[in-house]
């Protein structure tokens, strides 16, 4: 028998994008929190415009379990990969501006 926790969610968040370098790029926090185990909030939408019912925001906190800071192929712009499992309460869905 499994026994499941209804306020913990499974889940895994994998983001890729574009590195930076610079002080206050992602590297800066990322390495940091990724071998420092420490829990962040994360957030993300399909777009940049506001909150909506077309355009809902997912929402969490979450270890990066995995972190790649040059990522991606010969050629390509460079890239980073993270990984981000779930600390508690699972992912939340706001619609709402």
């Amino acid at each position: 028998a499994e026994k499941v926790v209804p306020v913990l969610e499974g889940y895994d968040l994998e983001v890729v994008f574009r590195q930076d370098f610079a002080a206050s790029g992602p590297e800066q926090t990322l390495a940091v929190d990724h071998k420092g185990k420490v829990a962040r909030a994360w957030a993300a939408r399909p777009d940049a415009g506001a909150i909506s019912t077309t355009n809902p925001e997912y929402q969490g906190t979450g270890i990066i379990t995995e972190y790649e800071p040059i990522h991606g192929a010969f050629g390509e712009v460079l890239g980073t990969r993270a990984v981000i499992m779930p600390t508690v309460g699972g992912v939340t869905r706001d619609t709402t501006p």
